[in-house]
Parts: structure tokens; sequence; C-alpha cells
């Protein structure tokens, strides 16, 4: 996905009304606020409001414009039966429950950035 980044909520402002805590987000390194043309009609990386989130790397991260930049997620239920699901380096505090993988048939895979741009690039 390039610069994007993904983790669990743990805390968030009195305006913020799309997300809560303990809920796994993906959030991109544009951060819209989803109200302008642009997004939407599906372009929120062109937002006319946007503010850039520089620091998408950190272990805490405060993102501005919440609501429209964080999309809340079930991290594995979001995927149909047999479906795949990869990561790219050492994710930590992170645990699954077997059965979410089993049950559904889920592939999980790790990967490293070097394997991951070989499959982007080919």
């Amino acid at each position: 996905m390039g610069h994007e980044y993904c983790g669990i909520v743990e805390d968030v402002g009195s305006e913020v009304k799309s997300v809560r805590p303990s809920q796994f987000i993906i959030g991109s390194f544009f951060a819209p606020d989803n109200t302008c043309p642009n997004s939407t009609f599906g372009y929120p990386s062109s937002c006319e409001h946007r503010e850039f989130v520089g620091t998408a790397q950190a272990p805490v991260l405060r993102v501005p414009l919440a609501d429209g930049t964080l999309v809340a997620t079930p991290a594995i239920n979001s995927l149909r039966k047999g479906g795949s699901v990869s990561y790219v380096g050492v994710p930590y505090g992170v645990e699954l429950d077997g059965e979410t993988l089993f049950f559904p048939h889920v592939h999980l895979q790790g990967l490293t950035r070097k394997e991951s741009l070989k499959c982007l690039h080919g």
C-alpha cells in the first residue's frame, strides 16, 4: 500500500465520531476531511483540505482529520473465505485466534520489505 499505516486506536478527541478506542484502523499518509468534491468522488488523497501525516512510521501517531482519514476494519474478518493476509516486517503486540484463520481458510504470510517490493514490481 505504500506509506499507509495501521494500528489499534488508543484514544480519540472529542470531535472524532467514526472511530473509537480498541478498533483496528488503516490510514493514509494524506489525511483528508472527506467533505470536498475530490474526496466525495473517491479521491481522498487529492482532498482540498488534506494534511500530510509525516510521522506515520512512529510507534504512536496523532492523526489529523481522523474522521476522514481512518478506516476501522475488522484486521482478519474483512476477508472473503480463502482470502490472504500479508504483512511486512515483524509486528509486535499482535495476537490472532487460530480459529479466526482456520475455519474461514485464511492464508497468513509475513514478508520482508525486499519480498514485498518484489511482489509489487515483479
